[in-house]
């Protein structure tokens, strides 16, 4: 290797065919669950160490495989810059997700619901707004706070959520009002989460998963306090992902969602992506309906007959889209 030099260009080369190679510039397909989110990462720009904002998008599979679908070095977390982030992801091909999780950034918000619309789920991060919670109480009222805010969150069903969320803000609207008014800005989507599998409910609720990704990069660079230039962010992370350094696990509950095998996918492959959009609907809502009739204690006879009438619904959906063809 030359003097001076700290990479050779076989290293170089290496490291740009990873980053090419990756989900960042490639089509992406649709995922069940995405989170967003930003990070800060410290970098040379123009010769000067300047914090960059670094914004990350990672998806669920349908076999509730984590994967990562971008990064992006973007000027903040604004609502232009996460909208330009968004409109990359629209444009590589990846559909909207059934549940979309994140830390609460307004820009982000605005943004998804500027893309895909005012009925997209979207899930507030509980632990994001336990600490803007705890940052509107005195410090002596912490531990009370949080007692009461996890009891609300992790109740065991949607109504012991909502019972005890009203007992919640009359209690706080009294002891400390800015607690009050910071829970309820956050509104239905701190818990939109309670519309899935209570199976989960641990891994919708956070954006943790996503959290751990950044810290998990953050560390392995910390032995470089700035670094080379704001290209090495994704690049490193790219090639960390393909080296085996960084590792997804599945997300909790993941055996509970509604399941396509390979050979019937390969079947439906030439169908119109209307039929297979109503199909898959169709799937997930029957799976879901099937579970929790049966955690109700109905007979198999029962649930199995309500999900028959709902199949026909759907079929009958799919008939309607087809335009029949002219003899």
């Amino acid at each position: 290797m030359p003097r001076y030099r700290r990479l050779t260009k076989k290293a170089e080369a290496l490291i740009a065919a990873v980053y090419l190679a990756g989900t960042n510039t490639r089509r992406v397909k649709r995922a069940l669950v995405s989170l967003f989110d930003g990070t800060v990462v410290r970098t040379r720009l123009d010769k000067k160490a300047t914090n960059i904002s670094v914004l990350a998008a990672l998806g669920v599979r349908r076999d509730g495989q984590k994967v990562l679908l971008a990064i992006q070095n973007m000027g903040g977390e604004s609502t232009a810059a996460w909208g330009q982030f968004l409109a990359d992801l629209d444009a590589r091909g990846l559909k909207q997700p059934e549940f979309v999780i994140v830390d609460g950034a307004p820009g982000l918000e605005a943004a998804l619901v500027a893309l895909w619309g005012e009925n997209l789920a979207i899930q507030r991060c509980t632990v994001h707004k336990h600490r803007n919670l705890l940052a509107h109480a005195p410090r002596n009222l912490h531990d009370e706070l949080t007692e009461d805010y996890r009891d609300m969150t992790r109740a065991d069903s949607a109504a012991g959520i909502e019972t005890r969320r009203k007992a919640f803000v009359r209690k706080w609207r009294l002891k400390c009002r800015a607690v009050a008014d910071s829970l309820e800005e956050a509104g239905e989507r701190l818990f939109t989460f309670t519309r899935l599998d209570p199976s989960q409910w641990k891994s919708a609720r956070t954006t943790n998963a996503i959290e751990r990704l950044n810290e998990e990069f953050r560390r392995r660079v910390k032995t470089q306090t700035v670094l080379p230039c704001a290209q090495t962010v994704p690049m490193l992370l790219w090639a960390m992902l393909s080296a085996g350094q960084i590792q997804m696990r599945k997300v909790d509950g993941w055996e509970t969602e509604a399941r396509v095998s390979r050979k019937l996918l390969d079947r439906v492959e030439s169908l119109p992506q209307a039929v297979r959009d109503i199909a898959w609907k169709g799937q997930l809502r029957m799976c879901q309906r099937y579970r929790h009739l049966m955690a109700a204690g109905k007979p198999k006879v029962v649930a199995t007959t309500a999900i028959a009438r709902e199949m026909a619904g759907f079929i009958w959906a799919i008939a309607r889209s087809v335009t029949p063809a002219h003899a």
